[in-house]
């Protein structure tokens, strides 16, 4: 029989471990949350000028955080990592023409200088390819890899299997929604993490999230208002996710009737 004792002591480490992590969790949103006091001192924080500190700030939050939570074991089968992101970007390609309308919306109810850019998209600036690639890393890999190491990889199974799928997915998406730091990119946040949540759960490929997350930032960042100022690339980019997505589930429908017969 095990030892009551060190069960109590089990149970205790793990417990001060979910409680730091949701403490770390929880300084990496106060730190840029719109309605906080210092949010706004926070934001334009630099490392050195033109270098913003905020998204390490905020990267080595949620790291620590993911370290510090409990790894839970996950029972869905996993898919391929190739087919996982194939299916991802696909699911991507669907959505994001929706959400640019939706910024388009919102820019014209309620104009800032985040949001105005999707309506008049101003020229390329000159930049040295040392700021490119720094403006890749904090705004395309730092965030993919921290965000979804903690809240796909750590908290949606951990809140799945406490408290089941439907609040699994809806808490850990409107915790990944407030990380954003505005309220333009709360609510283009908050459908990205119920897709992202599903596809972890559908898959179980983590890869694949940081993948998807990576490419959904890189689109924001490489076409900007471009789709908006060109219906047309939204229409190329819908189709294209359309036809991954019915390709997959047609390849899968085809593959189990096959071995049916």
């Amino acid at each position: 029989m095990p030892n009551i004792g060190s069960v109590q002591v089990s149970t205790m480490r793990e417990t001060v471990r979910v409680f730091c992590a949701f403490i770390c969790a929880t300084l990496g949103i106060t730190l840029v949350f719109p309605l906080m006091p210092w949010s706004d001192q926070i934001a334009q924080a630099e490392l050195i000028p033109d270098w913003p500190l905020t998204p390490w700030l905020i990267a080595i939050c949620l790291c620590i955080a993911a370290f510090l939570l409990p790894g839970t074991f996950d029972q869905n089968p996993k898919w391929p990592k190739t087919r996982a992101l194939y299916l991802g970007i696909g699911v991507l390609c669907l959505i994001h023409p929706i959400i640019h309308i939706f910024i388009l919306a919102f820019a014209g109810w309620r104009p800032s200088p985040g949001s105005i850019e999707f309506i008049w998209p101003s020229l390329p600036e000159d930049r040295s390819f040392v700021q490119w690639s720094y403006m890749l890393i904090i705004y395309v890999g730092l965030p993919a890899i921290s965000e979804e190491w903690f809240f796909r990889g750590r908290l949606f199974p951990w809140l799945r299997n406490k408290l089941g799928l439907m609040s699994a997915i809806s808490l850990s998406s409107l915790w990944f929604a407030a990380v954003h730091g505005s309220i333009l990119s709360i609510c283009v946040a908050l459908p990205i993490g119920v897709m992202l949540a599903l596809l972890y759960h559908k898959t179980g490929s983590l890869y694949a999230c940081i993948a998807v997350h990576a490419c959904h930032n890189f689109l924001l960042l490489g076409l900007g208002g471009l789709l908006v100022a060109r219906p047309d690339l939204a229409l190329i980019l819908f189709a294209v996710g359309a036809w991954m997505v019915i390709s997959i589930y047609s390849k899968q429908l085809f593959y189990t009737r096959k071995q049916r017969l």
